[in-house]
C-alpha cells in the first residue's frame, strides 16, 4: 500500500480509489417488488401519522367533527378537486390493505414463483386502484340515512326490551 493511503478510514481509501459502497442502490434496477416493498411501508407510516394527526386533532382542537366539516365547505371547492383530495386520502389505505393482503397470501406458500410474484403485483396495483376509486365514489349522504335506520331499529329494540323488563318486573 502506497504511504499516501496509510493513513486513510477505510471509507476514505474507498472514495480516493472509486469504489462504491455495496450494495448501492445506483447499482441496482428497479423492480416492481423492491418499489412495492418500498411503497408499504411508506403507506404504512402515512396511514400511522395520519391516525396521530387525527387523534392529536381530537385531543387538542377544540372544534368537533361537525365544525370541521362545515369550514371545509366554506371554501366552495369544486366536486372534481374533492373527489381528487378524497382519493388522494384513501389511496394509501387501499394500496396499504390489497398490498398487505398479498403479502399474507404469500405466507401460504402461494404465488411465489417469479411469475406469480409479478402477476400478483399487477393485480395488487391495478386492485387499488379499483378500491380507491370505489371507497372514492361512495355518496355519504345516502349512506347516513341508511345509519340513521338502523339506528332507529337499535333504538326501537331497546324500547321494546324495556317494556319486556317492565312486564318481567310486574
Amino acid at each position: 500500500m502506497p504511504v499516501s493511503y496509510q493513513n486513510l478510514s477505510y471509507e476514505e481509501l474507498n472514495m480516493k480509489l472509486g469504489r462504491e459502497l455495496s450494495p448501492h442502490l445506483t447499482i441496482y434496477k428497479i423492480q416492481l417488488t423492491s418499489a412495492m416493498s418500498i411503497l408499504l411501508r411508506i403507506s404504512g407510516f402515512v396511514l400511522g401519522m395520519g391516525f396521530w394527526a387525527i387523534g392529536l386533532m381530537g385531543l387538542f382542537c377544540n372544534m368537533d367533527i361537525n365544525e370541521l366539516a362545515t369550514k371545509i365547505e366554506e371554501f366552495e371547492l369544486s366536486k372534481n378537486f374533492l373527489s381528487f383530495l378524497k382519493f388522494i386520502i384513501i389511496l394509501p389505505f387501499a394500496y396499504h390493505m390489497v398490498v398487505g393482503t398479498r403479502h399474507l397470501i404469500f405466507y401460504l406458500n402461494v404465488f411465489l414463483s417469479k411469475k406469480g410474484i409479478y402477476a400478483t403485483g399487477y393485480a395488487a396495483l391495478a386492485m387499488t386502484l379499483i378500491v380507491a376509486a370505489a371507497l372514492t365514489g361512495i355518496n355519504l349522504e345516502n349512506e347516513m340515512e341508511d345509519l340513521c335506520e338502523v339506528s332507529n331499529v337499535g333504538q326501537l329494540g331497546a324500547e321494546v326490551q324495556s317494556l319486556v323488563n317492565e312486564k318481567s318486573d310486574e
